[in-house]
């Protein structure tokens, strides 16, 4: 897993033996009391003295210094560069990793010995990333939708809401059954029943009131505490929070036509605005624009 998960990656060209010298390197490596919470503890008595060689570099560094000779190795090769690079670019860019910018990141990697920081830095200053291509070419995870949600309603949740509405998501937490982690593939996020599962939590959630004991959003409060009481305010607010202000003229036209329905949200009492907001944030946040990363 350290080589095909963490570092090199499945096809790095690594052998049968290169996986026996590793696991031989990392002997002796235990915990101490796992029972207890455990601690990392370094048994030489289980440790195989013998040389290794890995990727074709000898490894008789001695004792524990072995297996972190092995990292220090898996760490700076060229493949792990690759490896890690493609994904971030495929998390923040695009399912599909533009290979020039795969191949500049890399380097990066190489350069700064892995510095996240400054390989983050240069996918995201990148003109990849402020492509055109790259605008609306990722979605986001049914974590980073529900997240998002509440952070951006600044919502009180109690109770399993969000663990159950992230298994009818198919993002139950701590259940992926492989050690590969979920996936950052759009497609495998954007499947008709996934997208049903949002619309009804989402609508679910912002309707939920004081007294359910479950999910609350005082919603007149909400926009009056940041400043917005007016139609035009309330709607304009959200454009930027939910879509950076990335919103069609027929959104934009049906959440004023909602404000407004019967009587106009400022003349309207306090319970109507309140039905009326509700029903504006579950319509905005079924929108296809709020599925966007």
């Amino acid at each position: 897993e350290l080589m095909e998960l963490h570092t090199l990656g499945v096809d790095a060209g690594y052998t049968q033996d290169d996986v026996i010298a590793v696991a031989r390197a990392f002997t002796g490596w235990t915990i101490d009391r796992p029972r207890d919470g455990g601690t990392f503890k370094f048994d030489a008595a289980m440790h195989d003295d013998d040389e290794k060689v890995v990727l074709g570099q000898k490894i008789k560094a001695g004792g524990k210094k072995d297996g972190e000779a092995v990292l220090d190795l898996l760490a700076t090769h060229p493949a792990t560069a690759r490896f890690i690079t493609t994904k971030l670019v495929r998390r923040l860019v695009a399912d599909e990793p533009p290979t020039a910018l795969v191949d500049r990141v890399a380097q990066v990697f190489l350069d700064t010995r892995g510095d996240l920081r400054e390989v983050t830095r240069a996918i995201v200053t990148s003109p990849e990333f402020f492509s055109a291509e790259a605008r609306h070419a990722k979605v986001k995870t049914p974590l980073e939708f529900v997240t998002g949600v509440l952070r951006a309603l600044e919502m009180e949740v109690t109770g399993a809401d969000i663990p159950d509405a992230l298994d009818a998501m198919g993002m139950a937490l701590f259940e992926h059954p492989s050690p590969d982690g979920f996936s950052e593939m759009s497609e495998d996020w954007m499947d008709s029943e996934q997208l049903k599962q949002r619309i009804q939590w989402v609508n679910t959630l912002v309707r939920n009131s004081a007294d359910s004991g479950r999910s609350y959003l005082d919603p007149v409060g909400y926009f009056n505490s940041n400043g917005y009481t007016t139609v035009e305010g309330i709607v304009a607010f959200l454009s930027d929070l939910l879509f950076a202000d990335d919103i069609t003229l027929t959104e934009l036209v049906t959440a004023l036509e909602i404000l407004n329905q019967g009587v106009p949200y400022e003349s309207d009492s306090a319970p109507g605005k309140e039905v009326k907001l509700r029903r504006l944030l579950g319509t905005l946040l079924s929108y296809p624009g709020a599925q966007y990363q």
